[in-house]
């Protein structure tokens, strides 16, 4: 959601705010952690940053947009609804999933970033999810089942090990006369899945 509302090219209030050169308003520190870079300000906004002028927004860096949301939502005392939306949206959804990508940033791990995903926005009103859910399906290749079939492999969970290695073996003896090139599509999601290895309706059934 906060990448849709800036792709749409800041048209929004809220856009425009987060773009502006300053804000005014204050904010307490929420505690302090030893991270660096832009990382410290989702925690702790001292008060040289609160008088410092941000500059012009780099559509390229997501994480500086996703903090100027937080800093303009906390120097309201009354932020309109469409700002708490997207505040929210960057605490429960945006945030986890981008420590979680920086720790986990091996390939065997994107089909469960896609999963986390998928996961944490569940909490939206329809409307919102329609939006979120459209772009989520737009960029759906760590869902393909091959990279479902990697993350399996490497699962901690011994069975799922077993079930990939088996489904693997077996769609290897069904595809062997096939001498076209597969396309890779998108695959069909399964936003009501409560797992990764059940989220997604294409070429795999592990249930």
């Amino acid at each position: 959601m906060v990448m849709v509302v800036m792709r749409r090219g800041l048209e929004s209030s809220i856009g425009t705010r987060i773009s502006d050169a300053c804000w005014s308003g204050t904010s307490s520190g929420l505690g302090r952690r030893t991270v660096q870079g832009e990382v410290i300000y989702l925690q702790e906004l001292p008060l040289d940053l609160v008088i410092r002028s941000p500059g012009t927004l780099s559509h390229s860096r997501w994480l500086t947009t996703a903090n100027r949301v937080l800093r303009l939502y906390v120097s309201f005392p009354a932020p309109s609804l469409k700002l708490k939306q997207i505040a929210e949206f960057v605490m429960k959804v945006y945030t986890p999933n981008w420590f979680n990508i920086k720790s986990k940033h091996s390939l065997k791990d994107g089909a469960k970033h896609v999963w986390n995903t998928i996961s944490r926005s569940r909490y939206l009103s329809q409307d919102l999810k329609d939006v979120v859910d459209g772009v989520i399906c737009r960029n759906s290749f760590f869902a393909h089942p091959e990279n479902i079939f990697l993350c399996m492999l490497k699962d901690e969970r011994p069975h799922i090990r077993e079930l990939a290695a088996r489904r693997i073996i077996k769609f290897r003896e069904s595809s062997s006369n096939v001498k076209s090139v597969r396309v890779f599509l998108l695959p069909k999601l399964n936003f009501e899945a409560a797992d990764y290895t059940a989220s997604y309706q294409q070429l795999i059934d592990v249930t």
